[in-house]
């Protein structure tokens, strides 16, 4: 929920018009905007709104608080959802989360939407499946790269295979350089765009620029969090090693690491890397 949202919520309790509500502390068509959520409200004119209209600062902000944590609970339900749906490469479960979502209060609906629309289309290997306004919502998101945001690096992820290599070494430069210092769940997030990226450079046999992202990957520790993302990072950077100077010991790695995948059960991940292996080797 947002403050314009719990700003309505609480005005409606008290049966006011907008123009009663905002009185002689902001004018009624810049409040009718705040709970449009169009226009931004100072923190200080926020407060003199509340006082005005005797809401306990407490009871307001406690409100919001607990909104956020079930907003925060309910995206985190829904993205696990849609990982796992991707993962096993169902497009039937990603519909599914679809209408999930569709039919929730989630404040960030329309990013949820985008992303499991870009869990269909990767699934479908067909980028054009987008609709142009939803391509031009992506390009204004990811290569706003100044103002590059932590809830963007998901949506950079799942579209690192939509960009040439040059422009995802720029991206992901900046974002890793950013970020990797976070805390351990955005690290996480750090930690699969540079999977990514590394993938991308074995792909195209490209490995001018693997020592930047090898050398952050290493600056994180690991953690239980993330030790799924190090074992993968640790195949990644033994297989680049062996195409790069052809010493069998570094495969001897890569399957020892197929192995324990495997016998974890984690039989896709080992097979997906098996044939990533073969075909580099």
């Amino acid at each position: 929920m947002k403050i314009g949202e719990l700003l309505k919520e609480f005005r409606v309790s008290q049966s006011k018009t907008k123009k009663e509500w905002a009185g002689n502390v902001i004018s009624p068509s810049f409040y009718a905007r705040v709970e449009k959520d169009a226009n931004r409200i100072s923190a200080e004119d926020l407060i003199k709104l509340l006082q005005y209209n005797k809401i306990s600062l407490t009871k307001f902000f406690n409100r919001f608080d607990r909104s956020m944590q079930l907003q925060s609970k309910a995206t985190r339900e829904i993205e696990y959802k849609i990982k796992q749906a991707y993962y096993i490469d169902s497009k039937d479960k990603l519909y599914q989360v679809r209408k999930l979502i569709e039919t929730s209060e989630l404040s960030n609906k329309k990013e949820e939407l985008l992303l499991v629309d870009i869990g269909i289309a990767l699934v479908d290997n067909d980028y054009n499946s987008l609709d142009s306004k939803t391509k031009k919502i992506l390009k204004e998101k990811i290569f706003e790269v100044e103002n590059f945001s932590k809830e963007n690096i998901n949506l950079y992820c799942n579209c690192m295979a939509w960009f040439d290599l040059t422009t995802n070494l720029m991206i992901s430069k900046k974002i890793v350089n950013n970020f990797i210092d976070d805390d351990p769940k955005v690290q996480n997030k750090i930690l699969a765009v540079i999977i990514n990226i590394l993938l991308l450079c074995i792909k195209q046999q490209q490995f001018d620029e693997v020592a930047f992202f090898i050398k952050k990957a290493n600056e994180v520790d690991i953690l239980p969090e993330n030790y799924f993302y190090k074992n993968i990072l640790n195949f990644l950077i033994h297989l680049i090693n062996y195409c790069i100077n052809s010493k069998t010991e570094e495969l001897s790695i890569c399957n020892a690491i197929i192995s324990n995948f495997a016998t974890n059960g984690m039989q896709k991940y080992s097979t997906e890397l098996k044939n990533l292996l073969k075909e580099n080797t």
